[in-house]
Order: structure tokens, then C-alpha cells, then sequence
């Protein structure tokens, strides 16, 4: 069975759990652990119950900037996360997510990224968004090429990116923890295994 773990909005307390239950409802295999603040997993744990997922989606109470994430996990989730945090941090947070990855494993970052952004009405959209986020949160977006980059440093390969249309600004950006391990097809079915 794969695991994952999930960081959902740890900036603001939203962590609701949403994203690792509606993976695990996809992907029959996968089970999933919510690591965010006590008072935000209070959501979670409600969540859980209403979508009776409690036997594949628990909670992990910390705080990511401060305690370990765990071990043993093959996918990480950080969505909407990093532009919360300065670089020096989010390198920090990431380290620690490779820490948390078995090898082989996967980081997937969702958050508001800088550039690339097509057309004048997304483009502003974007930008005010940006602009939010450094005025409400103290955040700020980040470029693909910074966000590989602090990737690459703490030990992820192949980073890229996929840009989300419908919601613009945002994409996911991708990178596989190095060493030998498995890796799994859309299904979560079949460990295919591969070395770097």
C-alpha cells in the first residue's frame, strides 16, 4: 500500500484534510496521514468521519516548521504552503519532507507560482493574488526555477512543473526523492522500479 502525507494550508489552518481524502477515495491503495496544527485537524478529523475514510486518513498533530513529519512515506503533499515561508525556510521544509520520503518517493507542491501565466485578465488575476498573499500573510510566490532549485539542493531529482488552466497563477510542481525505490503508475497499482 502506498502512504502519503499530506500538508494542507499549514499557514493558515486550513488543514481540512479534503485533498488526501479524495486521493484515497480515487486510488483504492493509497492510504494518507494529515499533518497540521491541533486546532486545524480538528476539521479534518470531522471530515474523515463524514467521508468514512477513517480506516485509510488519519491525522498527525505538529507543526512543520518545528516538529518531524514521520518516515516512510512515498508521496508528500504540500499544497498551498510554500508562500507562506521565506526561501530559507521552505529549503528547510523541504528537507524535512525528504526526510519523511522513502527513496523513490514523490513531493507534490500546489501553490501560486510566479511567470507563465497567459493572457492580460490571468495575468492580473495573478499578480493581485501575489500581491494578497505578500499583504495578508507576509507570502510571497516563487518562480518554477527557484522552487527546483531549493528541490535539487536538498536531494530531489526532475523537477517540473504542470500548470493548472482553469486556475490561474497555480501549478503543481513535481520532484522525485533520489535513491533506488519504487515508483507507482497512475493507478497505484503496479511498483515499477527504477534507480538514479
Amino acid at each position: 500500500m502506498a502512504a502519503a502525507i499530506g500538508c494542507e494550508d499549514l499557514a493558515s489552518g486550513g488543514g481540512h484534510g479534503l485533498y488526501s481524502i479524495r486521493f484515497c477515495q480515487k486510488y483504492p491503495k493509497l492510504s494518507a496521514t494529515v499533518f497540521d496544527l491541533p486546532q486545524a485537524l480538528e476539521a479534518a478529523r470531522e471530515t474523515i468521519a463524514v467521508g468514512k475514510m477513517g480506516d485509510r486518513v488519519s491525522v498527525k498533530e505538529g507543526d512543520f516548521s518545528t516538529d518531524d513529519l514521520g518516515s516512510g512515506y512515498d508521496v508528500a503533499l504540500l499544497f498551498n504552503i510554500i508562500h507562506g515561508c521565506l526561501p530559507d525556510k521552505n529549503t528547510e521544509l523541504l528537507h524535512k519532507v525528504a526526510g519523511a520520503l522513502n527513496p523513490g518517493g514523490l513531493i507534490i507542491i500546489l501553490d501560486q507560482i510566479a511567470g507563465r501565466v497567459s493572457g492580460p485578465a490571468a495575468r492580473a488575476l495573478a499578480r493581485l493574488t501575489g500581491l494578497t498573499l505578500f499583504n495578508e500573510a507576509g507570502g510571497q510566490t516563487y518562480a518554477f526555477d527557484e522552487i527546483a532549485r531549493w528541490l535539487t539542493k536538498v536531494g530531489f531529482t526532475n523537477p517540473c512543473r504542470i500548470n493548472l488552466p482553469k486556475t490561474p497563477g497555480f501549478g503543481l510542481v513535481l520532484g522525485t526523492k533520489t535513491g533506488r525505490g519504487k515508483s507507482y503508475d497512475p493507478n497505484l497499482t503496479q511498483p515499477a522500479s527504477y534507480g538514479t
